[in-house]
């Protein structure tokens, strides 16, 4: 999972140098070297600018602001390579020079404006296992305009300091409600007509499970869907996944990287005993409605994103997305999709003018109210995730996000009662998966 914070400033030309050395002081503070397990200032650490024009007076000073700073904070050593041809071979390079975590930042000219990207990485000592899921723990955009346009832009972490007296914000410590052998791949919290109000849908590699709210605060769990008997797919992924989506019509809609088809799934009440049962097949993963009745449909993509750039409309009709993404909600005039770089992407209401709002992990949901929020996932330390409510609009603050031990998969919007709003999220950590609430306080701005 990638962290990634935003933030913008506007300064004039002459006070380009301090600001540059504020915002990559703010930049280097944000990665809380000290609060990494295992970190120690005895590591050696190193440093990389890459550049299309390397050596260039930008690149020279990011490069000593980054060093300076470092050293202020207790590191003993700082190397500073030169570029690579790739990632790895920067890395072999830090590794031979004998460093333990390698600091990159990326330079390229974006329309006019060189923008910088950076992250923290581990590379020796087993601080993180070295994935297609590499934990960053820090990055930033700096946007410097070309001296023409006599104006610089500076994007910084955004640090909140106090919790917002008003404004929907997480409330008191997570609790625990639930806990499965299996590894969650999609939940969602939904009103399918059952009693006491919405149902905590769970699915697995092998089931469905239907868990209703305890007025103690807890799930129970009320019913089952073996999966296991319908058709499986013949696309191998890299790793399971799937989705999970509530109708409108009272009803659930799944896909799995372990079937061909996506299922409609509707619930009932059998005397005492609640029902699950599949009314529906569609050909491809149903994503999300468009709008009431009519769903967005995706397909697996086998390589490494996980669902294909070819967004299926319920009735007819096909979107084309830039690229392949690692997932995508859609909820009646809202969508927002995960890319492989994880930049979260927001879409207008015929699926087109994409526009990158932040950054997250793969799990993340959207709100009903307010409608422009959702929940995003990030990585905080070793063995242990954020969450963070997400704004659509960059130019508001996000509200103070909440850690929890294990890799969150999934996460929900749930109203597990009449007074009590809560993002529920699982996470997986020593072979199985529990499953959180998070209360929420606050109305909706």
């Amino acid at each position: 999972m990638r962290l990634w914070i935003w933030a913008c400033l506007i300064f004039a030309v002459e006070a380009q140098a301090g600001e540059l050395d504020r915002g990559v002081t703010r930049l280097v503070d944000e990665l809380e070297l000290p609060a990494i397990p295992g970190f120690s200032p005895a590591m050696d650490l190193a440093v990389v600018v890459l550049s299309e024009s390397p050596g260039s007076p930008t690149v020279r000073g990011v490069t000593g602001l980054l060093r300076a700073r470092l050293y202020a904070l207790g590191v003993k050593t700082v190397l500073e390579l030169d570029p690579a041809a790739n990632d790895a071979e920067t890395e072999r390079r830090a590794r031979d020079a004998g460093a333990e975590l390698l600091l990159v930042v990326r330079a390229q000219n974006v329309a006019g404006k060189l923008s910088l990207e950076s992250e923290l990485r581990g590379i020796d000592r087993g601080l993180w296992v070295r994935s297609e899921k590499a934990a960053i723990y820090a990055t930033a955009e700096e946007t410097i305009d070309d001296a023409g346009r006599g104006a610089v832009a500076i994007h910084t972490p955004a640090l909140t300091v106090e919790e917002p007296a008003e404004g929907l914000r997480f409330e008191g410590a997570p609790q625990r409600i639930a806990t499965l052998t299996d590894r969650v791949m999609a939940i969602a919290s939904c009103d399918v007509g059952l009693p006491g109000g919405e149902t905590l849908f769970v699915l697995t590699k092998r089931w469905l499970y239907a868990y209703l709210y305890s007025g103690t605060g807890y799930a129970k769990k009320a019913a089952a869907l073996e999966l296991y008997n319908l058709e499986r797919s013949k696309e191998r992924t890299r790793e399971p996944f799937g989705v999970l989506s509530c109708g409108s019509a009272r009803e659930l809609a799944l896909g799995s990287s372990e079937l061909k088809d996506g299922q409609l799934v509707r619930a009932k009440m059998q005397g005492q005993e609640t029902i699950l049962g599949v009314t529906r097949t569609f050909t491809g993963w149903p994503i999300g409605e468009i709008s009431p009745g009519k769903w967005a449909f995706a397909h697996v993509d086998a390589g490494r994103a996980r669902l294909s750039a070819s967004i299926e409309l319920e009735g007819g009709g096909k979107k084309s997305l830039e690229a392949p993404v690692l997932e995508m909600v859609v909820d009646r005039g809202r969508a927002v999709a995960l890319t492989e770089r994880y930049r979260v992407v927001r879409f207008s209401e015929e699926l087109d003018a994409p526009v990158v709002i932040g950054t997250s992990g793969v799990g993340m949901s959207l709100f009903d109210a307010p409608a422009e929020l959702l929940v995003a996932t990030s990585s905080a330390a070793k063995n242990r995730d954020r969450l963070r409510l997400l704004p659509f609009d960059r130019s508001k603050k996000e509200r103070r996000s909440v850690e929890l031990d294990g890799a969150i998969h999934a996460t929900t919007v749930a109203k597990m009662s009449a007074e009590l709003r809560a993002v529920i999220a699982a996470a997986y950590r020593d072979g199985k998966t529990e499953i959180f609430a998070l209360p929420l306080k606050g109305a909706p701005r």
